[in-house]
């Protein structure tokens, strides 16, 4: 009795902290990319600052690129007392994003986005050794007002296992979000994301398809900003005016669908056209470097504290032992 309360009090904190990373990705998406049409404040590095919305947006094309490459060590992968062996990983993720004004207070934003993680091999085939998404990226930004700003925000494509792709991979998940502007050091956000075909696993992983939530970004003091937002919530330093340190957490993963025949080979048909949702938690400390106006460099360690499968059709779950890892980051707005 004792192991299953303490298993059930165990099930319940993960379900916490996959909620909570989920939550808040819309107003993070929205704010991390706003940069291209305002003025930032006069206090600190202005590519660190959040934005303030310009009384007049620009009236040309901008332009956002993103590409982040990481690694974390093989660590022991398990399903309740069974080992599976040593689960490494490499991650990929690039994204390009055009602005394009279409009237005063109105952006289109439209661009390509290719996300993949590589696994290797493990023994019994009961995991993919990949899993990817390829996605147009289809929104609009908004100036509501002097102090509020929206951005919605759709990425149709496909999201499994690379290996065959059918109909079922095919997703539109979509992310809403809003800022509230105090002031230069202070800003509230409130957002929800919506995905139907997969789920957000508000409750268990998949079984509700919209999540909400909020969070704020607060410049308390000359060098320090807190960023309460997840799914990259962390504590920034000002270092020097083009050098920015900070210590944070990451939280990673999204929800794909196998192929028609994965799970064959090992006897497990159920695994066939299966949701797989993939949360990992990474606990991290990096630094940030101004290359050149609007190019940032970003080199970031720590430890994946903790990498967790769920087919949600086959109710089978696998989760890692903590493993370090190792990010570089580069990103450009022009």
């Amino acid at each position: 009795m004792g192991q299953e309360i303490g298993r059930e009090m165990s099930l319940q904190f993960k379900r916490l902290v996959m909620v909570s990373g989920v939550m808040l990705l819309a107003p993070l998406m929205m704010t991390q990319n706003f940069a291209a049409n305002t003025d930032v404040s006069s206090a600190g590095p202005e590519w660190m600052k959040m934005d303030v919305v310009k009384k007049s947006p620009r009236s040309d094309i901008s332009h956002e690129l993103n590409w982040s490459y990481s690694y974390v060590n093989g660590s022991d992968i398990h399903r309740g007392p069974t080992s599976y062996g040593s689960l490494g990983e490499s991650h990929m993720d690039f994204s390009y994003v055009a602005g394009i004004p279409i009237h005063r207070n109105w952006q289109l934003r439209a661009g390509l986005a290719y996300e993949r993680y590589d696994f290797g091999s493990l023994s019994g085939s009961l995991l993919p050794n990949t899993l990817g998404a390829a996605a147009l990226v289809l929104g609009v930004d908004v100036n509501l007002s002097e102090k509020w700003i929206m951005r919605v925000e759709t990425r149709p494509g496909v999201y499994g296992d690379f290996k065959n792709i059918a109909e079922g991979q095919v997703n539109v998940p979509v992310i809403i979000g809003g800022t509230y502007l105090v002031s230069a050091d202070l800003q509230f956000f409130l957002g929800a994301q919506i995905n139907p075909h997969f789920g957000t696993g508000i409750y268990h992983w998949d079984d509700s398809p919209v999540m909400p939530g909020a969070g704020l970004r607060w410049h308390f003091a000359d060098q320090w900003t807190l960023m309460l937002m997840l799914p990259d919530p962390e504590v920034r330093c000002d270092v020097l005016d083009n050098l920015q340190l900070y210590v944070g957490a990451r939280i990673r993963g999204g929800s794909y669908r196998m192929g028609g025949n994965f799970g064959k080979a090992s006897g497990r048909g159920e695994l066939s056209n299966a949701n797989l949702s993939y949360r990992e938690i990474r606990a991290a400390v990096g630094a940030r470097y101004n290359l050149m106006p609007g190019v940032t460099l970003e080199i970031e360690g720590g430890s994946a504290v903790t990498r967790q499968f769920y087919y949600s059709g086959a109710d089978m779950q696998f989760h890692t032992d903590p493993a370090g890892y190792g990010q570089i980051q580069l990103k450009a707005q022009f």
